[in-house]
């Protein structure tokens, strides 16, 4: 089992200290701590959205959704996203459904620091409308 702890600007991985302040074990590469800046959430960035492009439901008042085009969508927030990570899944809407299968594709919004772009995909690959759930993590 490997251990992992995380804590202010230093790392242990099974007791092996990746500080700084000691030697790199072996097979580690050390890297240097990249700056991000701050992200003050409001609220919980998450947003359910069905196949027409239309909000379902979100964690943060101020989100809104729109349809771009067959497999496309955008969800903007109240707040910046772009130094944020996004996990999105095809899901149902209501309670107790399952949406379609198929895939999705998540990034920033190019045009808007707010904004994650998501494409979804049908099990052939094939663009194609489908409800799904986002998530954010910033």
């Amino acid at each position: 089992m490997l251990g992992l702890a995380v804590g202010a600007g230093s790392m242990a991985i099974a007791g092996a200290s990746l500080s700084g302040n000691g030697p790199t074990p072996p097979g580690v590469v050390a890297s240097s701590t990249v700056q991000q800046p701050a992200v003050t959430a409001p609220c919980h960035l998450w947003a359910v959205v069905n196949a027409d492009g239309t909000l379902a439901r979100t964690g943060c008042a101020g989100t809104t959704s729109a349809h771009l085009g067959t497999g496309s969508y955008q969800v903007i927030f109240p707040v910046g996203v772009r130094q944020c990570a996004y996990i999105a899944t095809p899901g149902g809407t209501a309670h107790g459904s399952s949406g379609n299968p198929g895939f999705i594709n998540v990034t920033g919004r190019s045009i808007n620091t707010a904004g994650v772009y998501i494409s979804s995909r049908d099990t052939t690959s094939t663009l194609a409308d489908n409800s799904f759930h986002l998530d954010v993590h910033c």
